[in-house]
């Protein structure tokens, strides 16, 4: 604790803890943040004095907000452990689409993201809801304190968005690594769909409080959308070859449409992305599946099936979740070690 000392008695050294590398800073806020939740109770109690601090926020990397009290600094460590655990995950995703891309042996990508770095993944996001479960409930208390400009991170919506956020991206990684044990199937199509509708409820819960945020940042509401129209069209994709292999070319071909299009709209999306190689290749590698099964069915269809396209296709199914947030609570530091870590 000797390390966190300094960062008490030095605020302006405490909004540089999200500049530490990923596995440094997870390190550092596993124990700063029961420190901090000590100090806040002392100050509650009227034992010790409060004091502001300044920190940045993902709206306005550039900007510090003077935080008039270490309850909303308590806000932003939290935000920024979830958003590390989330870190630690994509870096993990990264890894493995980088191998990816460089394996030219076609059973490397057969084998996929494999079971073990499937299960770290999904843990490491399910870990980070957790938190931002536990922060939605910390920033309604502080919520009536909030003045006009301050960090969006405060406002507990965006809490529950990011939260549902992380569930979705853990629900992904599930269905991506069920499509690798057992190919195309209903119950895939349905992993998705439980995917998309944790999308669908960030969504709804970020636009139906737009007006608690003082910068949206625009990469965040088009990585929505992007994310959003990826799972779309996974779903459309997996019902149409399920289809194919009912002999059903007519509505394969119709979920394969509505796959495309998705598809197409995510690619739009991504244009704002830059040069993030990793997201690219994997958004190509998806839209090239699709593409490939499209011309496919189409000239088997052509050929074999003389099938019509309809221009409906069958309910899809009902999400199936297996995510939820693992339950988040910092441990409590009794007087000794609050004494001995200040």
């Amino acid at each position: 604790m000797d390390g966190l000392r300094h960062l008490l008695e030095k605020p302006c050294k405490r909004a540089h803890i999200g500049e530490l590398p990923e596995k440094s800073r997870l390190e550092t806020l596993e124990e700063y943040v029961p420190l901090l939740k000590a100090v806040v109770a002392k100050i509650q109690a009227g034992e010790l004095p409060d004091t502001t601090v300044s920190w940045t926020s993902m709206g306005s990397a550039s900007k510090f907000f003077e935080l008039p009290t270490l309850q909303q600094e308590y806000g932003m460590v939290l935000q920024l452990l979830a958003s590390t655990l989330c870190q630690l995950a994509y870096q993990m995703l990264n890894k493995c689409t980088v191998t990816l891309r460089a394996e030219k042996d076609p059973a490397a990508h057969r084998d996929g993201i494999g079971q073990e770095r499937a299960q770290q993944i999904v843990t490491l996001l399910r870990q980070a809801a957790g938190v931002l479960s536990y922060t939605e409930e910390e920033l309604k208390l502080g919520k009536p304190k909030l003045k006009g400009d301050r960090p969006d991170e405060l406002a507990p919506s965006m809490a529950a968005a990011l939260r549902g956020l992380a569930l979705a991206q853990a629900q992904a990684v599930v269905a991506r690594r069920a499509q690798e044990r057992s190919g195309p199937t209903h119950l895939v199509a349905a992993l998705h769909n439980a995917s998309l509708d944790f999308i669908n409820q960030a969504t709804e819960e970020f636009q139906g409080n737009i007006n608690e945020y003082n910068t949206v940042p625009p990469a965040f509401l088009q990585y929505l959308a992007l994310f959003s129209l990826v799972q779309k069209a996974q779903v459309h994709r997996v019902m149409g070859q399920e289809s194919y292999v009912k002999e059903e070319a007519g509505f394969a071909l119709a979920y394969l449409e509505r796959a495309r299009a998705n598809m197409k709209g995510a690619q739009d999306s991504l244009k704002s992305y830059g040069k993030d190689a990793e997201r690219r290749w994997s958004l190509e590698h998806a839209v090239a599946e699709v593409e490939l099964l499209w011309s496919t069915y189409m000239k088997e269809n052509n050929v074999v099936y003389f099938q019509p396209i309809p221009k409906r296709v069958p309910v899809l199914p009902a999400g199936k979740s297996m995510v939820s947030p693992i339950s988040y609570e910092p441990h409590q530091l009794d007087d000794t070690n609050f004494l001995c870590s200040r």
